[in-house]
């Protein structure tokens, strides 16, 4: 699972000052943002596809439609086959994008050192702004309000590094991981849920 540098906002290591405050980063996984952007919600039976492989594939779905069997990968005619009533949207890159934008200038307001992830979400570096909202527990509340009032679906987490406090988000418990802690929160996750790739999961469950 990989997340973009975040690390080096301004192309160098986060700066502590002369106070020490801790690097925390806020995460807010959108795991249907393709779809809903597109005006759809997750009781719709809908999929997302791109030419892929010589077919028209599925890439995102919604939860409705993975209720169906639906799968990323899929062509769509074995979606067809699972659920006739599944409507399909074409992606389209350049539109998608835009309205990344837009959302990323949406969240600006609870950090000015804020940018896309490469898994469908928005990394916010939150550690000299979190107590404008009432500390971190009351930024990730706010932040998980905003989305919701956009018509999002989200797991927000906050750790001191992006990839935990991503994995916080994305385990369906979400909220903060105390500074120092990230270790002790992540352990008795599964495995898979760790982010590792599809190749080294692999290799692990052969062992």
């Amino acid at each position: 699972m990989a997340v973009k540098q975040v690390l080096s906002f301004s192309g160098s290591k986060p700066q502590r000052d002369a106070y020490r405050v801790p690097v925390r980063y806020l995460v807010v996984w959108l795991p249907s943002f393709s779809l809903e952007r597109c005006g759809y919600t997750e009781r719709e039976c809908v999929v997302l596809c791109t030419f892929q492989r010589n077919a028209l594939r599925v890439i995102e779905a919604m939860p409705a439609a993975q209720d169906a069997g639906i799968r990323i990968g899929m062509t769509v005619s074995e979606s067809r086959a699972l659920c006739p009533r599944v409507v399909m949207e074409m992606w389209c890159r350049e539109e998608e994008s835009r309205d990344w934008d837009s959302l990323l200038e949406g969240f600006r307001c609870y950090s000015d050192r804020i940018q896309r992830g490469t898994n469908s979400e928005l990394v916010l570096e939150v550690s000299r702004t979190a107590h404008l909202f009432g500390g971190e527990t009351g930024v990730v509340r706010a932040v998980r309000e905003r989305a919701m009032s956009l018509g999002h679906q989200c797991g927000v987490g906050l750790s001191d590094h992006p990839r935990a406090a991503l994995i916080w988000a994305r385990s369906g418990s979400g909220g903060v991981i105390p500074a120092g802690q990230g270790g002790t929160y992540l352990a008795p996750m599964p495995f898979h849920a760790l982010g590792a790739s599809d190749g080294l999961t692999r290799a692990i469950q052969v062992l």
